[in-house]
């Protein structure tokens, strides 16, 4: 759904979107991965061929910038607050 909002989509119509998708996708036992663009624009015609880059673990990861998400750099930026707590506590 986050995607579908990124790209406009009100929340609510994303969500019901993206249900239905994956309600979809369960019924033909076929995973999320193995739909092609056209059956993702059967459920929301704001999904277009970067679609597929939410599987990627990778950028998946990278695309988290919120404060305590998984991204690369806040991941960073908490180790290094914990060192920082750590060497003050033992120093």
């Amino acid at each position: 759904a986050e995607y579908l909002v990124k790209a406009g989509e009100p929340f609510r119509k994303a969500h019901e979107a993206v249900s239905e998708l994956v309600s979809y996708a369960r019924d033909l036992n076929c995973p999320l991965t193995k739909l092609s663009l056209s059956q993702y624009k059967q459920f929301s015609g704001a999904f277009s061929e970067n679609v597929f880059e939410l599987f990627n673990p990778q950028l998946s990861v990278e695309s988290k910038i919120s404060h305590g998400s998984t991204g690369k750099e806040k991941v960073k930026a908490a180790l290094e607050a914990c060192r920082a707590r750590i060497e003050a506590e033992f120093d």
